[in-house]
């Protein structure tokens, strides 16, 4: 994610997240999550509100880690489910990209939360440790058969998916 204003003005809140320079782009800066291997420090994330509605949007990241992980793997890049008030003790991500191994996984959810369908696809490629690289994501929200899923990575077209790709009963 590339800061567009000050980001003194944007107190972080964890050192987990900072900033710094990005390569190339002068004067531009780039959110940097690192995440310790360490038990009960699982996470470091950026959260936008959960908007209105279903909508199309474009979203992009750079991405490098520094390891090969095991099969269990890490999720670098999530769109949380938002279930409504048929919420279950269970949800998963409509969408993610995981890291499994030297592969990355592309994983869906969708349907009822009473009925939720799951997907994973591995992505052509490896994962090459301490190398950024660069993600496009495309996404059509859909409870219906009108929705897409595609995913650029490194300027290839990796993945696409039509149909439905949220949560039947959703409150955004």
């Amino acid at each position: 994610m590339l800061f567009r204003s000050d980001p003194a003005a944007r107190p972080l809140i964890s050192d987990r997240v900072t900033s710094e320079a990005v390569p190339g782009l002068s004067g531009r800066l780039a959110a940097k999550f690192t995440l310790p291997g360490t038990p009960g420090a699982f996470r470091s994330e950026l959260a936008i509100p959960a908007e209105e509605g279903l909508q199309e949007r474009w979203y992009g990241a750079r991405i490098a880690v520094d390891q090969i992980t095991d099969q269990a793997g890490y999720i670098v890049l999530q769109w949380h489910a938002v279930m409504g008030k048929d919420k279950v003790n269970r949800n998963f991500p409509n969408l993610a990209i995981h890291q499994k191994g030297d592969k990355w996984v592309v994983a869906r959810a969708w349907g009822t939360p009473a009925n939720i369908q799951r997907a994973t696809t591995e992505l052509p490629g490896s994962v090459a440790p301490d190398t950024l690289t660069n993600w496009v994501i495309h996404a059509k929200w859909a409870t219906d058969t009108q929705g897409l899923i595609e995913i650029w990575k490194d300027g290839e077209l990796g993945y696409q998916q039509k149909g439905q790709n949220r949560s039947e009963e959703h409150t955004s």
